[in-house]
């Protein structure tokens, strides 16, 4: 799998440039690291943790695209989950996925290779282990450096709010993600 990963990468990375407006397919691989707090009427918190995640856009106007996010964290647990057999100390898996627009716009001041600064805003479900799946809406704002004809470096951060198993509470769940931008 990893080499299919790496073959793949190798491939667009080594296709011929094309104007950025014509760029309209990109795929990015990312590290995250979440910011979490406690979860409404219970007793548990859950740390701040690393995370694994991928998005994917599709440009169709020169400003627009629609976007598709999926990533996986496992904080730490202090506190004890109503559901499951979690207990404070255990890694809890979470899982965030989203999908809406994001509005890029180039700033003026940015320099050269500079990516345009991507507005995006979604709805998707956040799920826990042994838990419930809950709907969310997500925010987020990314920008980077082009490294290459197909390749740049992104930067960003994306707010996850949700009402905690239905109606429990509100949750904010604050994501800041780096990782290599793939575009064709």
């Amino acid at each position: 799998m990893t080499r299919k990963i790496l073959l793949a990468a190798a491939l667009l990375a080594a296709l011929p440039a094309s104007p950025a407006a014509a760029q309209l397919v990109s795929v990015e691989p990312f590290g995250t690291y979440g910011f979490y707090g406690s979860l409404p009427e219970t007793s548990a918190r859950l740390e701040g943790g690393w995370g694994f995640g991928a998005r994917a856009t599709l440009r169709f106007a020169p400003r627009l695209a629609v976007f598709g996010t999926a990533q996986r964290s496992a904080p730490e647990l202090l506190g004890r989950l109503p559901f499951g057999e979690s207990v404070s100390g255990d890694k809890v898996t979470v899982d965030h996925w989203s999908a809406g627009l994001e509005y890029s716009r180039f700033r003026g001041d940015a320099g050269p290779g500079a990516l345009p600064l991507a507005l995006s805003a979604g709805v998707g479900q956040v799920r826990y282990e042994d838990g419930p799946t809950d709907l969310a809406a997500s925010l987020g704002a990314a920008a980077g450096a082009r490294l290459g004809p197909n390749f740049a470096l992104r930067y960003g951060i994306t707010d996850y709010v949700s009402r905690y198993d239905g109606d429990r509470g509100w949750v904010n769940q604050l994501f800041v993600r780096v990782g290599g931008e793939f575009s064709l």
